[in-house]
């Protein structure tokens, strides 16, 4: 196997691995998500029950109340169960191209094969929904991490944008790849 070949095949897989990062975390947050959403709507729905019962003030019982609609209507709406189940599978989807991909054998590996996996990626990738690129970055930076990489390899992601990195994209173009950085430094 040719060494253009060898880089194009670790590109492929690094893609499914940071795919695969990605759709857990993404999985991870909506599920998260709504197990606190009806964390507070049973907490405060048995609230309003007791003060309802005790008539203890009518006050705290309409606040709770309105509480718990509003975060049933962010439920009924974000659905982020359906959303961590769409992650879920697309995740397990890569996995198994991943598996796929290192269970062939290197020496026989052809830009035939090559091609071939890259268009069962772009089929997966063709039902994901759109990409929180900052997530993406962080899932980046980890991955490298995980498979030894030097800093010099990293994208640069700030503080605030990893803080919402699961809601919404702030400043994407900050992030630049590293050889990027680098040009810019030298002006």
């Amino acid at each position: 196997m040719g060494e253009e070949l060898f880089l194009e095949i670790h590109n492929l897989l690094f893609g499914l691995r940071r795919s695969i990062r990605y759709h857990n975390r993404r999985r991870s947050f909506f599920d998260g998500f709504q197990r606190f959403t009806n964390a507070v709507s049973i907490t405060l729905g048995s609230a309003i029950l007791f003060i309802i019962l005790s008539d203890v003030g009518t006050y705290f019982a309409v606040t709770s109340a309105a509480i718990v609609t509003i975060f049933s209507a962010i439920n009924l709406v974000a659905s982020p169960s359906q959303k961590a189940r769409l992650h879920e599978d697309l995740g397990r989807r890569f996995m198994m191209l991943e598996r796929e991909l290192i269970n062939r054998e290197r020496e026989d590996f052809t830009h035939e094969d090559l091609r071939r996996f890259t268009v069962q990626r772009l089929e997966i990738e063709q039902e994901e929904p759109p990409t929180l690129y900052v997530l993406d970055a962080i899932c980046h930076n980890e991955l490298l991490r995980a498979m030894g990489y030097g800093k010099e390899y990293f994208v640069q992601v700030n503080w605030y944008q990893r803080l919402l990195a699961n809601i919404l994209d702030i400043r994407v173009d900050l992030i630049q790849p590293p050889a990027e950085r680098q040009k810019d430094q030298s002006w």
